[in-house]
């Protein structure tokens, strides 16, 4: 099975590639880390835990696979709006794993599409070293 292609670093700046899915070099990885915010700084404080318990309770199935007809346990809580600090429950959505990660997936494939909106999408340029 073939590799994926490596990808430069994310520091500006850096020449090096890398392959790791944060996107860093192993030079630049810790200081990505270290400009992270710890889980209560980024809003997952007690009341979210609470809520979040709150929220699986009453809701045990995943609600995306129920949806689609199956039948999965939720194990996530989802922010509709992306911000972890809104703990209305009519912004939360209990999730299994794997829809979990679809949803930010497919948030994820946006940024990429709009980050390299200058070039065209039929455009199969190459590269020449």
């Amino acid at each position: 099975m073939p590799y994926k292609p490596k990808r430069p670093c994310r520091q500006p700046g850096c020449p090096n590639l890398t392959d790791n899915q944060v996107g860093y070099c192993n030079a630049h990885i810790q200081m990505a880390d270290a400009y992270r915010e710890n889980a209560n700084q980024r809003g997952y404080d007690q009341t979210w835990r609470k809520v979040r318990h709150s929220i699986l309770k009453d809701n045990p199935l995943c609600v995306r696979c129920l949806q689609s007809k199956r039948v999965q346990a939720a194990v996530l809580v989802h922010h509709k709006d992306r911000n972890p600090k809104n703990n209305d429950y009519g912004n939360l959505v209990a999730l299994c794993i794997d829809c979990h990660a679809k949803e930010h997936g497919k948030d994820k494939v946006k940024r990429e599409v709009n980050s390299y909106s200058t070039v065209p999408p039929e455009c199969q340029c190459t590269l020449e070293m």
